[in-house]
């Protein structure tokens, strides 16, 4: 440790008795000019990686080889959420360039998602709905890659066929609402809650709070109904296809290979098993990603913060958030 404070010591500062000779000079130039070149990589490399994060570039520059028919494809990454790019506006975007060119003779959804909003999933639904009816002749596949939960699910569920691989984790029908009850710790620590509510329901299910009997009955049956509403998408979307059994709407996961079993999911492949399938080589990106030179850094340095501060806040927020995950 002595030897690196003696080494940067000597780059960076003159001894008292040292004459400022030119070679001096010459060294201390040459550490600041490393230094700053050393930095002035760093942030060169951070800007391209945001700015081809950003504005998809690497994509785009992959997608104008493509010509003549090809497969449309729409990645479904992460949690599905108006702040995340797998947001409804974004992949109903997606799907309506995607359906909409000439050339696309199939699209596929690719998924790795264990889920998220359910108002989201059911926009994708309709859209995919909506688009197929416009034109019937290209059929959606849903490609299930790691995982594909929940709402996540319930978006591949409107496709014509899910593929999926033989250890992906597929299913996972039902609905959370995550809180906890911190009054006992409150009361060990001696803090008080000051909250003030007007309406008697307001602060329910509050961290700080106890929950009611009336209040337990009333959110487990707002559950019940968006659980009852997610069965009936799967349904409407498999269409007679689901081998229905007590267990299949109670949240529980597969592997891919039981998914086929169940039939949840149609057949068991990747990527390059779906292009022999289809007979089409060529697949074109219409992915679309959060852009604008706002969030260009945002994709480094920003997103190791936010994903660290996300799931703190998430696991203190006394905000009532349900999800199909």
């Amino acid at each position: 440790m002595n030897k690196v404070k003696e080494f940067f010591r000597r780059i960076f500062k003159r001894d008292s008795d040292l004459p400022r000779t030119v070679t001096y000079k010459v060294k201390k130039r040459t550490g600041l000019e490393i230094t700053a070149t050393v930095l002035g990589i760093i942030l060169t490399l951070l800007a391209i990686y945001g700015i081809n994060q950003s504005l998809n570039v690497t994509e785009n520059i992959k997608n104008s080889f493509v010509s003549g028919p090809h497969i449309a494809v729409i990645r479904i990454n992460g949690t599905i959420a108006a702040n995340t790019n797998a947001n409804g506006a974004a992949i109903s975007a997606s799907l309506k360039e995607a359906f909409q060119n000439e050339n696309s003779s199939a699209i596929v959804l690719r998924i790795n998602s264990g889920g998220g909003s359910p108002y989201q999933a059911e926009m994708v639904w309709n859209e995919i709905q909506y688009w197929k009816k416009q034109y019937p002749n290209k059929k959606v596949y849903a490609l299930i890659e790691d995982v594909g939960a929940s709402a996540a699910y319930q978006i591949a569920s409107a496709s014509d066929y899910i593929w999926v691989g033989k250890s992906s984790l597929v299913g996972s029908i039902g609905v959370i609402m995550s809180n906890y009850d911190i009054t006992e710790l409150m009361d060990k620590v001696g803090v008080n809650d000051r909250t003030i509510t007007a309406g008697s329901n307001k602060a329910a299910f509050s961290l700080t709070q106890k929950v009611t009997d009336d209040q337990m009955a009333y959110y487990q049956g707002m559950l019940n109904n968006v659980h009852k509403n997610f069965i009936q998408y799967v349904r409407d979307g498999r269409n007679g296809r689901l081998k229905e059994s007590d267990d299949m709407f109670s949240g529980l996961v597969w592997t891919g290979e039981q998914a086929v079993q169940v039939g949840i999911a149609d057949e068991v492949g990747d990527m390059n098993m779906l292009k022999r399938n289809l007979k089409i080589e060529q697949v074109k990106n219409y992915t679309k990603v959060n852009n604008g030179f706002g969030n260009l850094f945002s994709s480094a340095s920003t997103e190791i913060g936010r994903s660290m501060a996300q799931g703190f806040s998430e696991a203190i927020s006394e905000e009532k958030h349900l999800e199909m995950r």
